[in-house]
């Protein structure tokens, strides 16, 4: 094919054009909500759907697998995004232990202690106080100490 024959986009806006509008579908389609094309029906969070959410949370905390556990950290962080209200009590232990262990991996205990800090319990608030004065990592203690911090800079207001 010789330069001359060729088809550039520079020459074509028409196609630029088309290119665009594709890609701009493409990009609304793939972010379109899956839920809302379901007779409007809202997805429902009964206490029983969050008591077994909430089971399987733990085990996912307690799971001698980083990724699994750190998985099922972030996945508190995001269910108690959708589910302010929910009390997620059993989830205060296991992510406290994640906290607490200097032997765990630190994201692990990084996204532990996120998870607790948005709970916003008591419990989980004096553990990421503690270790923001005592852990041995000093980066995971520096982390902590501005999380607490942050709690306490909260509660002033």
């Amino acid at each position: 094919m010789t330069s001359s024959s060729r088809i550039t986009i520079s020459r074509h806006p028409f196609i630029l054009l088309l290119c665009l509008i594709f890609a701009w579908n493409f990009v609304a389609l793939a972010q379109t909500d899956t839920a809302a094309g379901k007779g409007g029906e809202e997805n429902k969070w009964t206490d029983e759907k969050l008591s077994m959410i909430e089971e399987n949370l733990v085990a996912d905390l307690e799971s001698p697998n980083i990724g699994v556990s750190i998985g099922g950290a972030q996945t508190v962080r995001e269910m108690k995004q959708h589910v302010p209200d929910y009390d997620y009590s059993k989830i205060i232990i296991p992510l406290m232990r994640i906290v607490k262990n200097e032997d765990a991996d630190r994201a692990a205990r990084i996204l532990a202690a996120l998870a607790l800090h948005d709970l916003n319990s008591e419990r989980g608030n004096f553990a990421i106080s503690r270790e923001g004065e005592m852990s041995k990592d000093e980066i995971f203690r520096s982390f902590c100490a501005n999380l607490a911090r942050t709690r306490e800079a909260e509660k002033k207001k």
